[in-house]
């Protein structure tokens, strides 16, 4: 054989060019930069999961204790109003989260001092020597109590109860729960 002859082929080179290079680096910092947004946002959600949960136990607390005292016959169906309507006994807009007061209901003009909660502490024993107390002064409360129209007039039978409980976080952002349901006459 001739050395000649043989042929060598050379390919020609590969890669990629500057601006492909420069593209995809940009896609990818976008790509990256919304994901640090959405860790941001993560994060933000779980920090106020204790506080969000609080809320909805308050305001679950509000609505058990209202329809409580309704099938006790503690209070008639003409005091779950608010204050502004005749008869009506809990107080309108937002309050502090005070303990209830002599008539044991949540809500109305006879409610104690702030309410506090008892937090497992390091351990995360409850009952324990390092447990923390912290006071609820960052919550407040509305109870709402509507009458329901019934056609042209109003149902005496039954009213909407909404429940909202609010707080501030950290950022200062406002959060709340909402709980509406409806309470009748009959038990």
């Amino acid at each position: 054989m001739n050395n000649a002859n043989i042929r060598t082929k050379t390919k020609p080179e590969a890669g990629f060019s500057l601006a492909e290079v420069m593209t995809a680096m940009f896609i990818l910092s976008v790509g990256l930069v919304s994901m640090l947004a959405l860790f941001s946002t993560a994060i933000d959600n779980i920090s106020s999961s204790q506080e969000d949960l609080i809320c909805k136990q308050k305001a679950r607390e509000a609505v058990e204790a209202i329809f409580t005292a309704r099938e006790s016959a503690q209070i008639n169906f003409s005091n779950i109003n608010n204050n502004n309507t005749a008869n009506g006994i809990f107080v309108t807009g937002f309050q502090s989260l005070g303990l209830p007061g002599s008539d044991g209901l949540i809500g109305t003009a006879d409610d104690g001092p702030t309410e506090t909660m008892v937090l497992p502490g390091p351990d995360g024993v409850l009952g324990t020597a390092d447990d923390q107390t912290i006071t609820l002064s960052n919550y407040q409360r509305q109870i709402t109590i509507t009458s329901l129209p019934s056609g042209a007039t109003i149902n005496p039978d039954v009213r909407q109860l909404q429940v909202t409980v609010q707080y501030t976080n950290t950022k200062g952002h406002t959060r709340s729960y909402t709980i509406n349901t409806l309470i009748s006459r009959f038990r």
